[in-house]
């Protein structure tokens, strides 16, 4: 197993200088391990890397000492107060509490110019354990022996392989183009202190260059590669969604074409456009335990869905039995929905603005958007409603599809109470626009989602994420595991990666189970992953 450690760092020369003897009991000294101390010379690294959330704490890292004491024993915090004494580690942030957060250290400024790998011959397990309901705990335990088991297998065969080489090379020829580089850890220290600065002045407008940005990307992409190329894997499951998280979720989805499978390409299975694909449940009145109201102005059967002769019919024609057609009932009966986030959804669902809003679920503009959206061309269509109504020509689709996550997870605005940033009122601009080209598009999907986001913007995203695990991972993965158990399987939470061999019996059980949960066949379609689908630049950086 390979850790990250400070490339200035040399363990012989630095024991040298501060022997044990002066720094440690004495009674702890023949438990010393030259492995333990490299491992947890690369938490500071490791653990960023694989929790983006923790990068704007001024460089400061959350180590659980239960998690730490479990991996390497009961002398962890003789490691710790050892790196701290010597000037490795920063302990000075002491917000430990209990229960609550670890206690937190960063790298001293010394040690920030860069890092180098380093092979442990010890292998060690550093995971988190987060206070969670036994509602929550009991789902966990059900996912990990229902199909958690069977995806951690799959790392665990030594088959999954990374092409470092041509994935480094392709980054420096596409992220830096010829930029001087600089080290990690220096680079690192830079962003703790723009986010410093910001936040201590609200006039500032201090920002990373262009230069640093590019290589901030670099660094981060290249570190999650080094880390698949030397097999040190992480998994497991998002206690909110379910989602199940390793050491691919965390990879450039460009980068995914360096990894082969026993020496085979890879191929890739993923719903296109799946959150909003998955939000077409919330506008079917089936999902709420709701019957169809009478006198409503449109019908949802096949013959009347052509409302945008530019766009075909896509709804199936022979909808399967509504039997295990997903509920918001059938997903709280097995505990899809245990995380507290959830726990408002009964009092949201049942309230009389809902059933206010399901009156005019039939609407136009509704079966407008469900037929958008099963074609593919959502973004599409909306891109082509802003250049008709801005007259500008400044977006493109990847930035109408960002336009969308916004719609879908940022908060319902709110009016502006006091004095504003200039950063903070363009973000708000930005936002509003948004959400202002959606509501003319779609005005009762745009309300339906609003009404779901008024307590907790977080809850229409987590909703959604809890439903794509749920399909993905309970119901096609635990079948594929059934039918197919020597498969390779491998998931990005709405794509699932396989051999060449299974490919297409990956999509059939892709779009059957999907047709079975929710009365629509997804897109789903195999995709080739090789380094020779990339566009690669003619000159690559020096």
């Amino acid at each position: 197993m390979h850790y990250s450690v400070p490339s200035n760092f040399d363990i012989e020369k630095h024991l040298e200088q501060y022997p044990l003897e002066e720094w440690w009991p004495q009674s702890a000294i023949k438990d010393f391990c030259p492995d333990k101390l490299h491992y947890v010379l690369s938490l500071p690294i490791e653990i960023p890397s694989n929790n983006k959330d923790l990068k704007h704490r001024n460089g400061f890292v959350p180590i659980n000492s239960t998690a730490l004491k479990n991996a390497i024993g009961n002398e962890y915090k003789h490691y710790l107060d050892y790196l701290v004494n010597t000037g490795v580690f920063d302990g000075g942030n002491n917000q430990y509490r209990n229960g609550i957060h670890s206690r937190m250290y960063r790298y001293t400024k010394e040690y920030r110019q860069g890092f180098r790998t380093v092979e442990v011959k010890k292998t060690f397990s550093f995971t988190y354990k987060k206070e969670i309901t036994k509602l929550e705990e009991e789902r966990l335990r059900e996912l990990d022996s229902k199909i958690g088991k069977h995806l951690i297998k799959q790392f665990n065969k030594d088959l999954l392989k990374m092409d470092l080489e041509g994935a480094e090379s392709y980054m420096r020829s596409t992220f830096l183009k010829g930029v001087r580089e600089v080290g990690f850890l220096n680079l690192k220290n830079r962003v703790i202190e723009v986010n410093n600065l910001n936040r201590q002045d609200p006039t500032a407008k201090e920002k990373l260059t262009p230069r640093e940005k590019k290589l901030l990307k670099f660094y981060t992409n290249l570190h999650a590669a080094m880390k698949i190329a030397d097999g040190n894997f992480y998994h497991g499951f998002d206690t909110v969604s379910g989602r199940f998280h390793s050491s691919l979720t965390n990879l450039k989805k460009e980068l995914r074409n360096f990894l082969t499978y026993g020496g085979e390409s890879l191929y890739e299975v993923d719903l296109k456009n799946s959150q909003m694909w998955f939000s077409l449940l919330l506008l079917d009145r089936e999902f709420y335990g709701k019957k169809r109201v009478r006198g409503a102005k449109f019908s949802i059967s096949p013959s009347s869905m052509f409302i945008d002769k530019g766009i075909p019919n896509v709804i199936d024609a022979n909808i399967p039995s509504t039997k295990a057609k997903i509920t918001f009932k059938r997903l709280s009966i097995h505990n899809v929905l245990s995380n507290e986030i959830f726990q408002c959804l009964p009092n949201v669902f049942s309230n009389v603005m809902l059933q206010d809003i399901l009156k005019d679920i039939d609407n136009e503009d509704v079966v407008h958007y469900r037929n958008v959206v099963l074609e593919g061309k959502l973004y599409d269509y909306l891109l082509d409603r802003y250049e008709e109504k801005t007259g500008r020509k400044d977006m493109d689709r990847g930035k109408m599809k960002k336009v969308m996550f916004t719609i879908l997870f940022s908060e319902n605005e709110k009016e502006t109470k006091g004095r504003e940033t200039m950063k903070a009122m363009k973000i708000r601009e930005q936002r509003e626009a948004a959400k202002d080209l959606f509501r003319s598009c779609f005005p009762t999907v745009m309300r339906l989602f609003e009404y779901i986001k008024q307590e907790n913007h977080r809850l229409l995203a987590c909703l959604l994420q809890a439903i794509e695990a749920h399909v993905l991972l309970n119901k096609v993965c635990g079948r594929i595991k059934r039918e197919r158990p020597a498969m390779p399987l491998f998931t990005v939470h709405d794509s699932i990666l396989t051999t060449e061999m299974n490919k297409d019996y990956l999509v059939r059980v892709v779009r059957e189970e999907c047709l079975r949960l929710t009365g629509y066949t997804p897109r789903a379609e195999p995709n080739l992953l090789h380094p020779g689908k990339l566009e690669m630049p003619f000159k690559t950086a020096a």
